[in-house]
């Protein structure tokens, strides 16, 4: 086994296609355990729940696929996003 055994990929809809990304590295990296966690039309504050339940279980990598949606989020209303990001890193590092 490498470095990395449990892998934690979370991310967007390009995480959960059928022979996306995810299935494609998984299947040629038969000695990696991968838990894909990808929920479609999601951002950073899905990561960031879906990292925080799963900080017992002891991943080697996390992996997050999270820009496209939050690009999106934050040119809709930059203040509104930096604002939310600011208050859950906040929560999340108190």
């Amino acid at each position: 086994m490498g470095i990395f055994n449990r892998i934690l990929v979370i991310g967007e809809s390009n995480s959960v296609m059928r022979n996306g990304w995810v299935s494609g590295f998984t299947s040629s990296n038969s000695d990696f355990n991968v838990v894909n966690m990808s929920i479609g039309s999601t951002g950073i504050f899905n990561a960031i729940r879906i990292i925080s339940d799963s900080s017992d279980q002891d991943f080697d990598l996390i992996v997050v696929d999270s820009f496209i949606n939050d690009s999106t989020f934050f040119i809709a209303d930059p203040l509104l996003y930096r604002r939310i990001l600011k208050s859950v890193f906040f929560k999340f590092i108190c």
